[in-house]
């Protein structure tokens, strides 16, 4: 690189009066000069200038130009690790501040000891408990710089130790039985971001967990999910929920539950869905629901559900038993086909989605073990007010319309 003189009117000024010096006091003195002074300052890519001046005449000058000093690089954390994702260290210079390019830094605060399977011809991975003895288990985010998408079937299953579980934004899919039988489970959470779409029969006989939200991304809830979790007392569907589909058996056993909201875009309940939900007094199925079918024995042994809200778009209540994950078959002692609503002996009210009778009896309601619902007092469903057994939505909850005393 050609040095470079910088061309500032100080710097012009010295280099002048050293010329001038120089022929000046040449042959009339021998040179003292004075430490050297620095004018203008090196930088890590540009050359610098110094110059001294004689002390005998103070006219005479010397410069000279100081080498660049050139770059300091350091690693430097500028993305901290979180539970899931990994830091980022970013090559700086200490003296200029300019980055040159990143790489991985501190790893993710995940739990040591989990096992990781490749899965998705090598572009994602599965996790597994492997040899982990924690009680509270965060999954990370990626393994390897690849992204965790799948936490496996029977992963944790039968893992008592286990108390808590932080699953990632990464993971797609929760497969049957990752958690089963994890008896002091207490604690699930999912990142805010979360892409979850599908969960198995994750949850089945976690009888400690007490709460859980599920992600607004989740679309289907598969058999037997909540199973047996006799402490669940709330469930809670993220906002904008994209959920469709309920399983056979998803809460079945949950004798703690109380109450529960379903979200709009839920087409099915299926078979056994709430079976034995002694504690269960209300549903409610979000408004706009597209509910179209619940299943047999969706809420067989409910024994305190009081109400329930039936939406306009369904078109059968009960059904065939047989395909259901237990074979509740005639072989076993159990109908083949039955309804929705067996022994539910405290319901009472029932609003209807639709306008009137006609579009009520349009429905397929099964008559074996559907006595409670055929007959609970039914509401049918008015925007506006209608004083004759109608209904409609105050903040989310059925109301019934009422003479103005």
């Amino acid at each position: 690189m050609k040095n470079k003189i910088l061309k500032t009117p100080l710097t012009i000024l010295f280099a002048l009066s050293f010329a001038l010096a120089a022929s000046a006091c040449v042959s009339l003195h021998t040179h003292d000069y004075d430490e050297w002074v620095t004018i203008n300052p090196p930088t890590c890519t540009e050359q610098g200038l110094k110059v001294r001046i004689c002390k005998v005449d103070g006219t005479h000058n010397e410069m000279e130009y100081i080498p660049p000093l050139g770059h300091d690089w350091q690693w430097v954390e500028t993305t901290p690790p979180d539970d899931w994702i990994g830091g980022e260290e970013t090559k700086t210079c200490s003296r200029c501040g300019e980055a040159d390019g990143t790489r991985p830094g501190a790893s993710a605060l995940a739990t040591q000891g989990l096992f990781f399977t490749s899965i998705n011809d090598d572009t994602a991975y599965s996790v597994s408990l492997g040899t982990a003895m924690a009680k509270n288990i965060i999954i990370p985010a990626t393994h390897q710089d690849k992204p965790v998408t799948v936490i496996g079937g029977d992963a944790f299953s039968g893992f008592e130790n286990l108390e808590s579980i932080t699953i990632p934004a990464s993971v797609t899919r929760i497969n049957d039985w990752a958690f089963s039988f994890c008896t002091n489970l207490k604690s699930v959470t999912f990142a805010e971001d979360s892409r979850l779409e599908s969960i198995g029969g994750a949850f089945l006989e976690c009888t400690s967990l007490e709460s859980i939200t599920i992600p607004a991304s989740v679309k289907f809830i598969y058999g037997y999910t909540f199973s047996g979790c006799t402490n669940l007392t709330s469930v809670i569907f993220a906002g904008g929920s994209k959920l469709e589909t309920v399983g056979d058996g998803v809460f079945a056993e949950c004798i703690s539950l109380k109450s529960i909201i379903i979200p709009a875009g839920v087409s099915t309940i299926g078979n056994c869905s709430f079976r034995n939900c002694f504690s269960l007094k209300s549903v409610i199925f979000a408004e706009g629901s597209l509910l179209e079918i619940i299943g047999g024995d969706a809420f067989v042994d409910c024994v305190g559900l009081e109400s329930i809200i039936i939406p306009a778009g369904v078109t059968r209540i009960g059904g065939n038993m047989s395909y259901s994950f237990y074979d509740y078959t005639s072989n076993n002692g159990w109908p083949s086909y039955c309804g929705a609503f067996r022994n539910c002996a405290s319901l009472v009210n029932v609003y209807y989605g639709g306008a009137d009778s006609a579009a009520w009896e349009k429905i397929s309601i099964m008559e074996t073990d559907n006595e409670p619902l055929i007959n609970a007092t039914l509401y049918y469903y008015s925007e506006t007010p209608a004083y004759d057994n109608h209904w409609r939505f105050v903040d989310g909850v059925p109301t019934i319309w009422l003479y103005d005393k």
